[in-house]
């Protein structure tokens, strides 16, 4: 006997496709938008509570899931795109449950939320334990006759007023252990949920840079204390090979003052200014013990504090002063010195702004940190670097990119103001991204920044600026850019496609207003319009139709929108196509008219706003 065929569903195939095509734009625009992702574990987590972190981090990043082999096919299509780029080394950890979280706020924020978004769990059969398991002591409510449970799990118990009491803590499951049936079954017992479960961060990807999440709980003070022990250890190797660099140079002339002292102390005949107090001491010891003691009069005091200053500011050179106490200008001038005393032949230039730099450069006070504090917004470092002379459009190391585009970027308007009125190119493009600082601007919805750099009817790569401005919902720079002679139809349909998806009604309607095709067709030659329907957006669908939608428009299947609308439960939509004149009697491939398959869909049930039923609206 042959098996039946199997009858394919090509319209709802087709509207998969469409998905499809869509994820994959939006999840690239993503990659282009964020510089900062979190690739997180969801196992056991939830639909809703990933809507739960989706509500928690609105205004400070985006949730993404999906299938991994789409997610894999979007990454390969990137990187053939833009070889080379460092999203490359995420995708051979796409394997399993994973998602991405992305952001350009602060990642120790963003992670604090994902922490906050967890719920306890209980404790299921074979549930792997993602952490030591324990029953604590005290009374459990349980009656003596349930001792021998507590035996079965080897956990000392006494009876107490009528009840087991648990005598000291007992570990019932180590982390990694499956949980069994009598342990879930006690922990249930007991009331005792001991997992929680939310969105795990397996990996960091910060600008190009990939590491560990453990990496975001170092403090200020413990990336200052790691560069402190390294930079005496440079030192300790540096004196030990008689190899001079910046880090032992202090100790070096403190060491050869030290040897200087020594020899003047031993000649009787010969002597230095910086070496009579020494020799001083030497010769009288209780002079100095007298000008400390409490007793001693008011001049007395005075005396000792000077020699006090005195001593400290002959000893400044050697007691790493240089690098903890002193302005940039004053280390370049000091460590200039130094270099010229150890290059006679740099003795003229010493005070050349370009070798002050190079000082500062070697000081590690380099393009990248000017360009990171105009990233942070730290307007007075930025003013200083600039003063120091530093190129103004120099770009970071590692990202391409200038002081402007990391200003603009964050939305920094005072620090933009500044780095144009001091000569930094608004129409560089970096050299990774291949963005401007308007890009980026227009990107990440800083308005008046973007003002600040856009030139009179001109834009930089509008057409996708245009498109980003609309799926943002940026009402004011689609309004802008549309005033300022912007094609509507930019990249066909892709602006008002993103606005209406994304259930942005007033940058919809003012799209359609400046001649944006309402009757158009996506990328995947589906109808617009008719994805809307399908999306179940009641007021995107009312301005669609308020701007001459076709009604009874076709897709693949010969599906209209009521039947689309009727397939979904849509009550509300099938009433407002109903009023604009939507045939119900249309009928499909397969003969289907709106009514009969809202019959097959079990929606002639579903109800209106205003309680009427899709039966009535459709017979």
């Amino acid at each position: 006997v042959r098996p039946p065929k199997v009858k394919f569903d090509y319209v709802k195939m087709g509207i998969s496709m469409e998905r499809k095509g869509e994820y994959f734009i939006k999840l690239e625009n993503l990659l282009n938008t964020y510089t900062k992702i979190f690739l997180v574990s969801v196992d056991n987590v939830g639909s809703n509570q990933i809507q739960q972190i989706r509500m928690a981090l609105r205004g400070k990043g985006e949730v993404l899931m999906g299938k991994n082999t789409m997610i894999r096919k979007v990454f390969n299509n990137y990187i053939k795109k833009t070889p080379g780029h460092p999203l490359e080394a995420l995708i051979p950890l796409l394997r399993g449950n994973v998602g991405f979280v992305f952001t350009n706020g602060d990642l120790g924020e963003v992670r604090q939320i994902l922490d906050d978004n967890k719920v306890p769990a209980p404790a299921r059969v074979g549930a792997v334990a993602p952490i030591d398991v324990f029953c604590p002591a005290g009374p459990t409510g349980c009656d003596p006759g349930q001792t021998s449970f507590f035996q079965a799990l080897q956990i000392s118990t006494k009876i107490q007023k009528g009840q087991i009491e648990i005598v000291s803590e007992t570990l019932l499951t180590k982390k990694g252990d499956k949980v069994g049936n009598s342990e879930a079954a006690l922990l249930q017992k007991l009331n005792i949920r001991p997992f929680s479960y939310g969105m795990i961060i397996t990996t960091v990807y910060d600008n190009g840079s990939m590491f560990d999440p453990a990496v975001l709980d170092l403090t200020e003070d413990d990336l200052v204390a790691k560069f402190v022990g390294g930079l005496r250890n440079v030192a300790a190797v540096s004196l030990a090979l008689g190899f001079p660099t910046l880090a032992s140079i202090p100790h070096s002339i403190a060491n050869a003052f030290k040897t200087l002292v020594a020899v003047a102390i031993e000649c009787e005949s010969f002597s230095f200014k910086k070496a009579d107090p020494f020799k001083a001491f030497l010769a009288d010891p209780s002079a100095f013990a007298a000008a400390a003691a409490p007793a001693a009069g008011g001049a007395a005091p005075a005396a000792a504090a000077a020699a006090k200053e005195e001593s400290e500011e002959e000893m400044d050179v050697g007691a790493g002063d240089m690098f903890e106490r002193r302005t940039m200008k004053d280390i370049a001038d000091r460590v200039s010195s130094i270099v010229a005393a150890f290059h006679p032949e740099q003795q003229e230039n010493k005070d050349d702004p370009v070798m002050r730099l190079t000082v500062l450069s070697a000081l590690g006070r380099h393009s990248d940190s000017f360009t990171e504090s105009a990233q942070n917004g730290r307007y007075e470092n930025v003013l200083r670097y600039i003063e120091e002379g530093i190129d103004v459009n120099t770009t970071h190391s590692e990202l391409g990119w200038t002081a402007l585009h990391m200003a603009a970027s964050n939305g920094h308007e005072r620090v933009v103001r500044l780095l144009l009125q001091r000569g930094a190119d608004r129409a560089i493009i970096s050299s990774k991204k291949e963005k401007t600082p308007l890009d980026l601007a227009v990107q990440r919805g800083h308005n008046s920044v973007a003002n600040l750099l856009r030139k009179p009817s001109h834009f930089n790569n509008s057409s996708e600026e245009f498109v980003e401005a609309a799926r943002r919902g940026n009402i004011e720079m689609t309004r802008t850019m549309l005033s300022d002679g912007i094609d509507v139809n930019s990249y066909g349909v892709s602006a008002l496609m993103f606005a209406a998806d994304e259930g942005h009604a007033d940058v919809t309607r003012l799209l359609l207003q400046h001649g944006a095709d309402a009757n158009g067709l996506t990328k995947f030659q589906q109808s617009l319009f008719l994805s809307v329907v399908d999306r179940g957006h009641l007021k995107i669908t009312q301005i669609f139709l308020e701007n001459n939608a076709d009604v009874n428009t076709r897709m693949s299947g010969n599906m209209t929108a009521l039947h689309i609308a009727a397939e979904r439960g849509h009550a509300d939509i099938v009433e407002l196509l109903l009023l604009h004149e939507a045939d119900k009697s249309a009928q499909n491939d397969v003969g289907d008219t709106p009514y009969r398959l809202a019959h097959r869909s079990k929606t002639l049930d579903m109800t209106t706003s205003k309680g009427k039923t899709m039966a009535e609206l459709l017979e």
